[in-house]
């Protein structure tokens, strides 16, 4: 039995989803933004962690990979501040998860990770939905959390639960290292 770790960390939410032989055991995702301080957000995590370590039992994880932290500015998206504040929190729960696993994570970029497991973007239309349909294709009976929505023009339609987007990049980081053989 292979298993294999993958997250998404960010300072809002990270995503962590456990694959065993391929196939998603668990997806979960951690909302850090009532959170204030980098040693509180990481301690969630931490809790998080401890739950997957949990579910092991004696089974060792053959990779953790984690999502590459953004190397670069991009007009209006990044503030040499944010990319610091994301670095810094991808050392910190990239550390505590190898103190917890036993296993130095492994970063891989999204992009690298996306393109390993077939997943292609399309011009002009945002990743992070095409990111969800694949995750959700791969893993249909899975239940990935939902949630009505309760007003505007959407009101009354199923939609998944903000963090899905974190679990599912999560998802495709252990896939991508079941891909690249890591």
């Amino acid at each position: 039995m292979t298993l294999r770790l993958g997250l998404d960390i960010s300072t809002s939410c990270t995503g962590i989803s456990l694959i065993e032989n391929g196939r998603l055991l668990k997806a979960s995702y951690v909302y850090l933004s009532d959170y204030e301080t980098l040693l509180t957000k990481a301690n969630a995590v931490r809790g998080e962690l401890l739950e997957i370590k949990s579910i092991l039992g004696d089974r060792s994880l053959k990779s953790v990979t984690v999502e590459q932290h953004v190397l670069g500015f991009r007009p209006g998206m990044s503030s040499s501040n944010t990319i610091v504040a994301l670095a810094r929190f991808n050392g910190v729960v990239s550390y505590i998860a190898g103190e917890i696993f036993g296993i130095e994570p492994i970063a891989i970029s999204s992009a690298a990770a996306r393109k390993s497991v077939g997943i292609k973007s399309i011009k002009g239309q945002p990743i992070k939905p095409i990111v969800i349909a694949w995750a959700t294709s791969q893993e249909p009976d899975y239940h990935w959390p939902t949630r009505e929505v309760k007003s505007g023009k959407n009101k009354g339609q199923i939609v998944y639960e903000k963090g899905v987007e974190d679990a599912s990049d999560a998802y495709v980081m252990a896939r991508a290292a079941e891909a690249m053989k890591i």
